[in-house]
């Protein structure tokens, strides 16, 4: 999708996505698109709305990289700043607002950086699910000297500690950020 903005009366731009029926997105983990960045520090906003106007989950990034970059908001994590695969953004939730639902997605600039124009790019807006995976693991010798790690962009990082039981607890967010 190729957004092209030009000098206008308005501050603003916004595009919208309008359901003829109540969507339910319940079972859905993440929003996922992919964003052409200019490493401009520009904020936009992704704003998913409920059937009632004063209900609907916000999320504002910054781009602040160059070229394709998959952009990922978790929809059931807890409203924050956070920074997801080198994208950093924040959520709001409105009013108890339910994925279950959604009525209008819309994004736009965001308020704090008025009257930018320019051409924008956007590709593949889409709702994913995540991948859940049990591994079972037998280990003949010292428990203590295993090491489950995550790989972040390139870096390992450690996930969590092994307990009394056998068992490693980790959250869902350190799936996500590997942080």
């Amino acid at each position: 999708l190729e957004i092209e903005v030009s000098n206008g009366s308005y501050a603003q731009w916004q595009i919208s996505r309008e359901f003829s029926n109540i969507t339910d997105f319940e079972a859905y983990d993440f929003i996922s698109f992919y964003w052409y960045g200019k490493a401009d520090g520009t904020k936009y906003v992704i704003q998913v709305n409920t059937d009632s106007p004063a209900k609907h989950f916000w999320y504002q990034f910054s781009d602040s990289w160059k070229g394709w970059k998959k952009v990922i908001f978790p929809m059931h994590i807890a409203d924050g700043s956070y920074t997801l695969y080198g994208v950093r953004f924040n959520k709001i939730t409105k009013s108890e607002a339910s994925w279950r639902n959604v009525k209008r997605i819309d994004f736009r600039l965001s308020a704090v950086n008025p009257n930018v124009v320019g051409i924008f790019h956007m590709d593949r807006f889409a709702f994913e699910r995540s991948v859940l995976v049990n591994l079972k693991i037998v280990v003949h010798g010292d428990l203590q000297k295993l090491k489950l790690l995550n790989l972040n962009q390139n870096t390992y990082v450690p996930l969590g500690q092994i307990n009394a039981n056998g068992t490693v607890p980790i959250t869902e967010y350190h799936l996500l950020n590997g942080a």
